[in-house]
């Protein structure tokens, strides 16, 4: 008898699928419980739960505990699965929406306007929201006559409760929107373009060592033949090309959301490479297993939703952590030719200049008077970036060394040097600037900031006084990512970093039998005499 119960059951849902069952295939229209009307009806299928129906609105699905049980009963419906859940606050005020349409066709507020109750679409704790000719409308409760409210099964503690949370859902969205905005403001000021070395996996991102990226359009001229009856014989055309420069290094960066590339061949390992923008995502910090030491270094990602999610949940801070070993940044040796400055510090060929500019050169030469003369380094200090050569040749005319100590914050200062020599030619510029500060980047003792303008190329020139007196060795930018990480996120313009003097003066005295004069041998401007003693350093660098 069961077997022959279910056989009739499935029947007569396979037979409701294609709508023939009871008066399933005329059309009508039908309220449920929570005030919805649909119209023109067809039943299509039914579930435990639901039934699903063609209406003039299209397809929906209707819960069974919405039906009123003479339409369960008519169309010969499962009645909906009993329950023993109490019914959510929502449910009650559904029900009393209901209740209060079928028995109130309109209704008035205090300051005498008029609604009708079926523009009603939903009660919330605090009052009502009507969809009116006029549009949207919200009506609190406190805006409706005693009446209204009591119909309305009005509780001014919940409404009370409800504004509160209310309240407090409007504060934390501000903060979101708010949060959101400074970390995208944030992301879109500190964008890189940038060539990654992948040296180390940790975690979820890899450490890598980079090349700062730097596009410019510049104009290609080619030639081709003319017409041979008349007008010129070639023709020259001209075409705007971008062209990718390597602006600046990073020895360490964390980036996150880079490929695994665990599957690459063994061949392959060494040469994980991504070129492409990366957005700062604040810090990464990583703890010694072995000695307990702290390094925190420039954390970036690869996509910018990610990028200002993360910032927005974790603002400009630490926000990832992890222990172990890093691997120490491998120093990569650029083969090709570079140049730089240097400028004289004796009379018998010795030259200061920056260390960077000739380590791990094959050949130097320092161009005096127009010619090129080869040189050595005599001696070399990485940690104060300072160098010194020695060339042979006519006697130089040195420049004075002094301690910056002997100034003040603010102070007149220029440079010289050999900028940019492929672009701006191989005549020696004069830049001018400021003393900002006696201490250089993430305030180290050796060298001092200033505002006097450098490009690559300045390198190794002498930072002097408005007497000439040499008080620093250009080392270094900080408008590059490696220096640019500040609280704001922003990157510097015109800050700027030489090696102290002194460090140089350090340095001298390493060497045996040299003596540095204290004074200018010839009396002239000052500005013309640094120009004199100042030189072009060219290095070939083969790997």
């Amino acid at each position: 008898m069961k077997n022959w119960h279910w056989f009739l059951s499935t029947t007569r849902i396979a037979c409701l699928a294609v709508g023939i069952i009871g008066t399933s295939a005329r059309a009508e229209d039908i309220m449920t419980t929570d005030g919805k009307t649909y119209k023109n009806i067809k039943l299509s299928s039914e579930t435990p739960s639901d039934i699903k129906v063609i209406h003039d609105g299209g397809i929906s699905l209707i819960p069974k505990k919405l039906l009123k049980p003479e339409f369960i009963a008519l169309h010969e419906l499962s009645p909906a699965p009993v329950t023993t859940e109490e019914p959510t606050s929502e449910d009650v005020l559904a029900k009393t929406l209901v209740t209060f349409k079928s028995t109130v066709a309109s209704f008035t507020t205090k300051d005498g306007r008029t609604f009708n109750s079926s523009d009603i679409t939903k009660i919330e704790p605090n009052g009502l929201r009507l969809t009116t000719a006029a549009g949207i409308l919200k009506l609190k409760f406190s805006e409706l006559k005693a009446s209204t409210q009591t119909a309305l099964n009005y509780d001014p503690e919940k409404a009370s409760t409800y504004e509160a949370a209310m309240d407090v859902k409007r504060q934390q969205d501000a903060a979101t929107a708010m949060r959101l905005a400074n970390a995208t403001s944030e992301v879109e000021s500190f964008t890189s373009h940038l060539r990654l070395s992948l040296v180390q996996n940790i975690g979820k991102g890899w450490i890598c060592s980079a090349e700062i990226l730097r596009n410019r359009d510049v104009d290609v001229v080619t030639s081709r033949t003319g017409s041979p009856f008349a007008g010129p014989k070639v023709v020259y055309d001209t075409v705007s090309k971008t062209q990718t420069m390597t602006v600046g290094r990073i020895a360490r960066i964390m980036v996150f959301g880079l490929p695994s590339f665990s599957s690459l061949p063994a061949d392959l390992q060494s040469r994980r490479q991504w070129s492409g923008k990366v957005y700062s995502v604040g810090n990464f910090l990583s703890k010694s297993a072995s000695t307990g030491i702290e390094t925190t270094i420039t954390a970036a990602h690869i996509d910018k939703a990610e990028a200002v999610r993360w910032l927005a949940k974790n603002g400009n801070s630490v926000f990832y952590e992890a222990s172990g070993e890093l691997t120490p940044p491998e120093e990569e040796v650029q083969s090709g030719n570079f140049s730089g400055t240097g400028f004289a510090i004796t009379a018998d060929g010795r030259i200061g200049t920056a260390a960077h500019v000739v380590k791990n050169a094959s050949e130097i030469f320092v161009t005096i008077n127009g010619l090129p003369r080869k040189a050595e380094v005599e001696a070399i200090n990485d940690g104060s970036d300072v160098a010194i050569l020695k060339v042979r040749g006519n006697p130089l005319k040195p420049l004075i060394l002094a301690k910056a100590s002997t100034l003040k914050i603010g102070s007149e200062l220029f440079c010289v040097g050999y900028p940019l020599v492929s672009q701006l030619g191989k005549n020696a510029k004069l830049t001018k600037g400021n003393l900002n500060s006696l201490t250089g980047l993430a305030d180290d003792p050796h060298s001092i900031q200033m505002s006097v303008q450098i490009q690559p190329g300045n390198s190794g020139g002498p930072v002097c006084d408005t007497t000439g007196r040499v008080i620093g060795i250009v080392s270094k930018t900080g408008s590059t990512i490696a220096g640019a990480r500040g609280v704001a996120g922003a990157v510097p313009q015109n800050v700027n970093f030489a090696a102290k003097a002194e460090k140089l003066l350090d340095l001298a005295a390493t060497i045996p039998g040299v003596k540095l004069p204290t004074t200018p041998d010839v009396v002239a401007p000052a500005e013309e005499r640094v120009m004199k003693s100042t030189f072009l350093i060219s290095v070939r660098v083969s790997k």
